[in-house]
């Protein structure tokens, strides 16, 4: 009886640790999405593309800045995206 519990105990941990985990990381991917220089990357790369300017044009530090938010990208954070829009936690990139 003991070790019945004792399983459904640790069955029950198991379950909880990997929900947080999960969500911790979503939380984290999320954090990394508001830091001030990836907003800056990102407004670079809208005005870029609405301008039409070509990713030659853009200065130095806007090309880091740039690069750096698409590096950044919840897209590209295969450990948080792959996995979590297998599981329905989020949605696939581009549809």
């Amino acid at each position: 009886m003991v070790s019945f519990v004792a399983v459904l105990f640790s069955t029950f941990v198991f379950r909880y640790d990997r929900r947080t985990s999960r969500r911790d990381l979503l939380l984290d991917t999320h954090e990394r999405q508001l830091l001030v220089e990836n907003q800056h990357g990102r407004a670079v790369l809208f005005e870029a593309q609405a301008s039409g300017t070509p990713a030659g044009d853009l200065s130095a530090a806007d090309f880091r800045s740039a690069n750096h938010a698409l590096r950044r990208s919840t897209c590209s954070d295969s450990s948080a995206a792959g996995g979590m829009s297998r599981r329905g936690t989020l949605s696939r990139c581009g549809g």
